[in-house]
């Protein structure tokens, strides 16, 4: 029953993701070619498609190397499939929740099926995530800058300007949030019992099982600090290999708008259209929707579409949707079906 009832949950999710990304991508159509777009999707250059979604495959490829490098830095070791498995579920459920808040957790659990304490499970997914947030944040920061420097200027819409400006300022402080607790962990022993003592909390949650709950997370806090403490001491080539790779997933992720530019014969400037990738990413990281869904569409369609002939947007924004959420989407929830199904059996580690 708990099974069936997770797996509605999920498909609730999905669908409004589905929903709203595929609503916002009929709307900004039928604005900018009507329903007979076919003959304009065949215009993209093949060899720059596939180049497009090779890059969004090398992408996974390098999120599935670095949660291997910085799980071996503190000793732990999982097959190459496994961590690419791990990496495209919790994307899926990233993808379909909002905020982008459900991967990580997933991640934590199935480290921790896989023989991880918790701890150390918590402690390589936080790292995994700051150092893919500053690897987003200095891309993001070093193009707008050069631009600026260079006295290069683009024009953006006021009010996507606002949202931008609510979106980064979102990001940097769900970044500051994240930076202080990996430096001080306790807080979650002093903020656990506020949230479990809470009136609503309290009632999904029996008062018999809180003290277990907080005595677990106490354990798993002192795990997540010696892990850090080790990171520190000991990983350090982990990290900066860590951190060459997330620098190189968000160059790849930013390259592919532009070559599915040049596959529709566009020659856009690339440091300005990089500028704007760079921005737009990290704005529409703290999107409320699921996965994202209608921001990621119409914001992509405001921003990118100046550098492309009205009638093509659509077809722009719909094929560079595809390729990087709605693969995501097929294959990781593939993998999460195949997961439930088996009940996430892997082997349990220390502390269970």
């Amino acid at each position: 029953m708990e099974t069936a009832g997770r797996a509605r949950n999920i498909a609730k999710n999905v669908a409004g993701a589905v929903l709203l990304s595929l609503i916002s991508l009929v709307i900004i159509l039928h604005l900018t070619r009507g329903s007979f777009f076919l003959p304009d999707l065949f215009r993209i250059d093949p060899l720059f498609l596939g180049a497009a979604a090779a890059l969004v495959l090398v992408g996974w490829l390098l999120d599935a190397v670095r949660l291997i490098i910085l799980l071996r830095a503190l000793g732990g070791r999982i097959g190459f499939l496994r961590s690419l498995a791990i990496t495209l579920t919790g994307a899926f459920v990233a993808g379909i929740t909002p905020f982008d808040t459900g991967g990580e957790p997933l991640q934590i659990y199935l480290l921790h099926q896989d023989g991880i304490t918790l701890g150390e499970s918590t402690a390589v997914i936080a790292m995994k995530v700051l150092l893919s947030s500053l690897a987003r944040l200095f891309l993001g920061s070093i193009i707008p800058v050069w631009l600026f420097f260079s006295k290069k200027t683009w024009d953006i819409p006021p009010g996507m300007s606002v949202a931008i400006s609510t979106g980064l300022l979102l990001y940097a402080l769900a970044f500051g949030i994240g930076i202080l607790f990996i430096i001080r962990p306790e807080f979650a022993n002093s903020l656990l019992p506020l949230i479990l003592r809470n009136r609503i909390v309290s009632r999904l949650i029996p008062p018999s099982t809180t003290g277990a709950i907080i005595e677990r997370v106490r354990t798993g806090v002192l795990e997540f600090r010696g892990a850090i403490v080790r990171f520190m001491q000991e990983g350090r080539w982990a990290l900066a290999i860590a951190i060459v790779t997330s620098l190189l997933g968000w160059a790849v992720l930013f390259s592919i708008p532009v070559l599915l530019l040049r596959g529709l014969g566009i020659d856009p400037p690339y440091a300005e259209v990089f500028g704007i990738i760079s921005i737009f990413y990290l704005a529409a990281a703290y999107a409320p929707t699921p996965g994202s869904s209608g921001a990621m569409e119409v914001g992509f369609a405001i921003l990118l579409g100046r550098f492309v002939p009205f009638q093509l947007i659509g077809v722009f924004v719909a094929v560079w949707r595809f390729i990087t959420y709605y693969l995501m989407l097929l294959i990781g929830g593939t993998l999460f079906a195949i997961g439930i199904g088996r009940g996430w059996k892997r082997k349990r580690g220390p502390g269970d």
